[in-house]
């Protein structure tokens, strides 16, 4: 046979290898589409809630440095109006009279009062809505909530501001700026009765609650948090961004008596924009991203209503009795201070002669300590603006930096702190020979299902949960959850630890004026971001296991009320639920104290000690150290006591 007989097959091979080649990457990369897809259909549900708090990160965020600076504006116009005689008109550009240190005393008051009264509109929104919340208005609550957000952020899109520090002339203004103040004030007021980002959050966790298993909650509670950090973190540099893009963007018509030129000139405050007036761009991205929440709540969000059960979760008729059983039992045999509702727990359990156990308490006071330490990072935003004169741009990538080193801290930090402690803190002696499968399965359930187990059902008795836990006794469980929460309150020290260090840095810098002292002690401060959620995680735990002693050391009393008797009363919540009650009841009212010990301390020392208020916040952290550090173990506790 020739060559020219053999090329023509021999190029048939090759293009059959060709072929094959083709197909089968066609087919890999078909798979992978709808493998890609297949999860995405999948990870819908979830991704679809989780938007929500990203966009409500973004909301909150994006133009916080430019608010900064715009009421800082706003309180400077506002202060020359109400005393002519401080300062007289300038025929040109005024760059030194909105630094006076009486213009920021008037500034810090000002913002105090709009704080304040702000706060008592949300807390009156949050009581109306609170009544009337349901799972049918949960999509038109969350609406009204983003709503809140956009209308608190018009105003500062049409007032006739200059950049700060420059000074608006009065003579250029059509409005007066009183009333540009209450047209600001009203606005702001009218967003937080609106329920504004509260109602949003509310609402986005109602729906968790409802939709998903237990053993999802927490995982998505957290996966929430992450991801409102996760657009804290973006949303500055992105209203940043959109400034430098879009530097000329400003209300140049609006409340002037002509419209003006914005000029390009030299800003005094380092990383500013160099133009005139008050850049709005950041505050429009704020608003569209409140309107897009709209929309997105309104077209894509499913409110449903029916919850996810837990695969593992017994639910026979047999498991329902004895539930029912104890529920009876619970109503027949009231505490004795029920008519207090959830704020019963908060009174000491009597052990023994003068022997109590006020845990609860203690962590309520954490919690009260921790909410009035917030006013700590605002103070933070206008000393780096006073003292260290950081413009608006500067100032955005600060908040930027802060919140990804936080996010980088739950996300990666929280996680390898837990695992460091969980390897160094010994076991209790009760549950040192169960293993790391049966430790992580007693740690998966839920609280409910350690009362409602084990082997209520004949059908979990066949799985292989149940075989794990055959040999697990209740007092085993309860052991090892507690040894948990202990694991989370020797971090939480840690943290706290942390934050008040940093404070006290923060505070050395500002007194000897050195910044990279205080930049040093802001990023140490990150490292403290997990202090409050692992309080309030070995706080539910602890709680849930004192309720649960207490109960089931009453059951077998004499019943306070005859057996035949039909009245019953509504049952307490249990642990958990009554301390995330209270505390979310007192968090309002402590952010309302924090804000008024702010305002005291910095209107104060503004003059001679601007960083006074960082030792205040340095010494919240250290009673809330003190505290935590005179609770003895918690596994050691309950073997002593219960």
């Amino acid at each position: 046979m020739t060559s020219e007989e053999r090329q023509p097959l021999l190029a048939r091979a090759d293009g059959d290898r060709t072929t094959r080649v083709w197909h089968k990457a066609h087919a890999t990369l078909r798979a992978s589409v709808q493998n890609a897809k297949q999860a995405i259909v999948s990870a819908w549900p979830t991704l679809q809630v989780l938007v929500l708090p990203h966009l409500l990160g973004l909301v909150l965020s994006v133009a916080t440095p430019a608010e900064v600076d715009a009421m800082r504006s706003l309180s400077c116009v506002h202060y020359y109006s109400l005393n002519p005689d401080a300062g007289a008109e300038t025929k040109g550009l005024d760059a030194t009279s909105c630094q006076a240190p009486a213009v920021e005393v008037h500034f810090n008051s000002l913002m105090t009062r709009i704080t304040f009264s702000v706060v008592l509109a949300n807390f009156a929104g949050m009581l109306l809505y609170g009544r009337t919340f349901s799972s049918k208005s949960r999509r038109w609550y969350a609406i009204l909530g983003m709503l809140g957000c956009a209308l608190a952020r018009v105003p500062l899109l049409l007032l006739p501001l200059y950049q700060y520090p420059y000074r608006t002339p009065e003579a250029l203004l059509s409005i007066s700026p009183r009333t540009m103040l209450k047209v600001y004030w009203s606005c702001a007021i009218l967003g937080g009765f609106s329920g504004a980002n509260e109602l949003v959050t509310l609402t986005v966790e109602s729906l968790v609650v409802d939709t998903q298993s237990p053993e999802q909650r927490s995982r998505l509670f957290s996966q929430l948090q992450i991801a409102q950090l996760l657009g804290a973190s973006i949303g500055p540099m992105l209203g940043s961004a959109a400034v430098r893009i879009v530097p000329g963007l400003a209300n140049r018509c609006v409340g002037y008596t002509h419209c003006l030129k914005n000029k390009t000139l030299h800003s005094p405050q380092r990383g500013s924009h160099g133009h005139l007036l008050f850049n709005t761009a950041s505050y429009w991205l704020a608003v569209f991203f409140a309107l897009f929440g709209v929309l997105w709540l309104l077209f894509v969000v499913q409110f449903k209503s029916e919850p996810q059960q837990s695969k593992s979760m017994p639910d026979c008729e047999m498991c329902r009795d004895r539930a029912s059983q104890r529920k009876k039992m619970l109503m027949r045999n009231p505490p004795k201070y029920a008519w207090l509702g959830a704020f019963q727990r908060l009174i000491p359990v009597r052990l023994g002669p003068w022997r109590y156990d006020a845990r609860v308490l203690q962590f309520t006071l954490s919690e009260i300590f921790t909410a009035m330490m917030n006013e700590g990072v605002v103070v933070l935003i206008l000393v780096m603006g006073y003292v260290f004169h950081w413009g608006g741009n500067l100032i955005a990538i600060g908040l930027s930096v802060s919140n990804s080193l936080r996010l980088a801290m739950i996300v990666l930090g929280l996680p390898a702190m837990l695992s460091v402690v969980s390897k160094r803190l010994q076991k209790p002696a009760d549950v040192q020979d169960l293993s790391k499968e049966q430790v992580d399965a007693v740690l998966a359930m839920s609280h409910s299902d350690v009362r409602r187990r084990p082997n209520c059902c004949p059908s979990y008795e066949r799985t292989d949960e149940a075989r794990l836990l055959s040999n697990v006794t209740p007092s085993q469980r309860t052991l090892v959850r507690l040894w948990r929460a202990q694991v989370d309150l020797i971090v939480a020290r840690i943290s706290y630890l942390i934050n008040a260090v940093s404070w006290l840095m923060m505070a050395y810098g500002i007194e000897h004026h050195q910044e990279w002292v205080v930049l040093a002690g802001a990023a140490l401060l990150t490292g403290g971001s997990s202090a409050q959620p692992m309080v309030r995680s070995t706080a539910c735990t602890i709680a849930d296991q004192i309720v649960d002693s207490e109960r089931n050391a009453a059951l077998p009393l004499k019943l306070r009320r005859p057996a035949e008797a039909e009245e019953e009363q509504e049952l307490l919540p249990d642990g958990a639920d009554s301390y995330l009650v209270i505390v979310s009841t007192v968090l309002l009212p402590c952010l309302l104290i924090g804000l008024i010990t702010r305002n005291a301390v910095y209107g104060s020392t503004i003059e001679t000690f601007p960083g006074a208020f960082f030792l205040v916040v340095a010494g919240f952290n250290i009673a809330v150290l003190l505290i935590l550090g005179w609770m003895r173990s918690a596994p050691t506790f309950y073997l002593d006591v219960y």
